[in-house]
């Protein structure tokens, strides 16, 4: 009859191990407020329209802060975009190095629905959008207000939500982007 308690007791001390182990973990870098240790905002966070997050440019050039300060619906024009135009109209600071190396249409995407979409990449405006971009080595502090437009083929769904990417850490593939919805 007392057989069975050791292996009862090695049962259940791997169970408490393996619950204090799972629970103590470290391996989530980010704070509660969404940023990592390091000042960025977490890959895969969530937010709303009108939010900020920290990012880091490509071969660590710089990071800036990005708000996707609006998303809105344009004209059709099939004749022109073959398509709804979408403004998404964004706030970018420079938080550290080189925000020269920022250029809004090779950082961020679009979904209408379940389809990507990418930015329109003619320097020219299109409609009330207006290219801005950062001049050769910008302080620390300075702000743009870039306009992205995006083409909707006639008969999708309207853009729902932005995101950023670059690199290893912010991926469209597995879902580690930074992501503002409406």
């Amino acid at each position: 009859m007392t057989a069975w308690r050791p292996a009862l007791r090695a049962c259940a001390a791997g169970v408490l191990v393996l619950g204090l182990v799972a629970c103590g973990s470290d391996d989530d870098p980010a704070d509660d407020d969404g940023t990592s240790r390091d000042g960025l905002t977490s890959p895969g966070a969530k937010l709303d329209v009108g939010a900020s997050a920290t990012v880091p440019l490509l071969d660590d050039a710089g990071v800036v802060e990005l708000t996707v300060s609006s998303i809105d619906r344009g004209v059709t024009d099939p004749q022109k975009l073959h398509g709804t135009a979408y403004y998404v109209r964004l706030d970018a600071t420079v938080v550290s190095g080189d925000g020269y190396q920022f250029f809004a249409e090779q950082y961020l995407t679009a979904w209408a629905g379940s389809e990507r979409v990418m930015p329109l990449a003619s320097p020219a405006s299109v409609g009330p959008c207006t290219r801005a971009y950062f001049k050769l080595d910008p302080p620390v502090g300075t702000s743009i207000q870039p306009c992205l437009t995006f083409v909707v083929p006639e008969g999708g769904a309207p853009i729902d939500r932005v995101a950023f990417y670059a690199d290893d850490d912010y991926r469209i593939d597995d879902d580690t982007v930074v992501q503002w919805s409406l």
